[in-house]
């Protein structure tokens, strides 16, 4: 039986489209930016084939010469139980590291056993949690808010890390602005609280909150309704953000945002080569 792990291409679409068909209840995201990731630069996205058939795929996203994301770790659900979704990891993993890279990271649902235990098995550890929010903007909304500034400026609030859609960017990213696009920064000059804002990297229809700042840990109203303003202005109708542990959801819940499933429901986690 020949067993090998190669790059996919165009032409392996309509295979990558039947192995996803009925994950998610067939809303999975991967046909919509299949596309993008085997033509956009620093993308990898490798198939594992058994005997010549697709059975299962991931991708890598290299954030700079040293740092990788990896996502879209995808197994045919008439293979699953097999081993092969710990083989794609474990290869695409002695993959990055062949060509250079010494941190790699990737994000996953609470709900998602089979992708925890199999990284956790790596040696991937968990970094953090985060609470996966959304709401839809249908109208502009109605509250009036002071003191906020709109800045197109550099991005020295996001060299933490940042996220955009399930991507997280960590600190290290290479020209952040990339995965930012059409960024603002936006800050209320009264609290001192401030957002990145950013369209959406996977969806262009959202606008992505990609990072979060407040001394009190609590963000202010106004900067939230500002958000929401800019989303409905650009003509989007969904803002989106992974919210990290040290703010309170409480002003996003008051402000009408929802959970996907519960609190705290997006672990993120890291695996560095051995030194």
């Amino acid at each position: 039986m020949n067993i090998h792990l190669r790059e996919l291409q165009r032409n392996d679409y309509p295979e990558v489209i039947e192995i996803v068909r009925d994950i998610w209840d067939g809303d999975d995201y991967v046909p919509s930016v299949f596309m993008n990731w085997i033509q956009e630069e620093g993308s990898c996205c490798r198939g594992l084939f058994i005997s010549e058939k697709l059975v299962g795929f991931s991708r890598l996203k290299r954030l700079s010469n040293t740092v990788g994301w990896l996502q879209g770790l995808r197994v045919d659900p008439s293979e699953q139980g097999k081993g092969y979704g710990r083989m794609i990891a474990e290869r695409m993993v002695d993959f990055c590291f062949s060509i250079g890279l010494k941190d790699l990271y990737f994000s996953t649902y609470f709900d998602n056993k089979s992708s925890i235990h199999i990284h956790e098995k790596i040696g991937f550890e968990r970094i953090g949690v985060y609470t996966n929010l959304y709401k839809s903007v249908n109208t502009p909304p109605q509250d009036s808010f002071r003191g906020c500034l709109m800045l197109d400026e550099s991005l020295p609030i996001v060299k933490a890390g940042f996220w955009n859609g399930w991507s997280f960017y960590p600190e290290g990213t290479e020209a952040p602005w990339r995965f930012l696009p059409e960024h603002l920064i936006l800050i209320n000059s009264n609290s001192g609280d401030s957002i990145v804002v950013a369209r959406n990297c996977e969806a262009s229809s959202s606008l992505e909150i990609s990072s979060v700042w407040s001394k009190s840990k609590k963000l202010n109203d106004d900067i939230i309704l500002h958000a929401e303003k800019l989303c409905y202005n650009r003509g989007q109708s969904e803002i989106h953000l992974m919210l990290p542990p040290d703010v309170e959801i409480a002003p996003f819940i008051e402000n009408g945002y929802s959970f996907f499933e519960r609190e705290n429901d997006v672990f993120l986690y890291k695996l560095s080569a051995a030194s």
